[in-house]
């Protein structure tokens, strides 16, 4: 998959549209896209996810770095927020995004 990405994207493309609720095939999905340099396509990917509490944690990391990376704090914040919130996740791992979250507002 690594080495043919545009193959990869269509196998996880596939999956998405046979489990479309499956975070992991989306987390997928997103990860080959982001390094085809696809990124717009990343946030319609994720962004339903964060809005449904998901519990694949990349997720929110992904979106999050990627928000960060394009200089859009408020929605890097936003997505971190969330995970924080999300009772579906680890103390430890929410802990995290709250750290994530302070570090962005404190800049």
């Amino acid at each position: 998959a690594e080495k043919d990405p545009p193959q990869a994207i269509s196998w996880a493309k596939n999956a998405c549209q046979l489990q479309p609720n499956n975070a992991r095939y989306a987390y997928t999905l997103a990860f080959y896209l982001h390094q085809a340099k696809r990124t717009p396509e990343v946030f319609g990917v994720l962004e339903p996810f964060v809005g449904q509490k998901t519990t694949e944690v990349n997720i929110y990391r992904m979106l999050g770095d990627i928000y960060e990376q394009s200089g859009d704090i408020t929605a890097a914040v936003r997505v971190y927020k969330t995970a924080a919130e999300n009772d579906l996740l680890p103390p430890q791992v929410r802990s995290g995004f709250d750290a994530q979250t302070l570090r962005l507002m404190s800049q």
